[in-house]
């Protein structure tokens, strides 16, 4: 059975009320190659067209953006 949709990208389970978060990552399979090296770790990888994290466009057209709607996980339960 299928659950009601709170947003586009984020819904809620009614049995435990608590919500889930899904990131998006949409890229070119012929085109994605890591540009990360020793020197610069933190270089983006090419390819990669948009990124949703939590329902929020992080990476629009291959460009950074100034959104930042990553939450740390301080606890996982199984």
């Amino acid at each position: 059975m299928a659950r009601p949709l709170t947003s586009p990208f984020t819904s809620v389970d009614p049995a435990a009320a608590v919500p889930y978060y899904a990131d998006i990552c949409v890229f070119d399979r012929a085109a994605i190659a890591s540009n990360a090296t020793a020197k610069n770790p933190r270089r983006y990888a090419s390819g990669v067209a948009y990124v949703l994290v939590n329902g929020k466009l992080s990476m629009r057209g291959g460009k950074r953006t100034d959104v930042n709607a990553a939450k740390v996980l301080r606890e996982f339960e199984a």
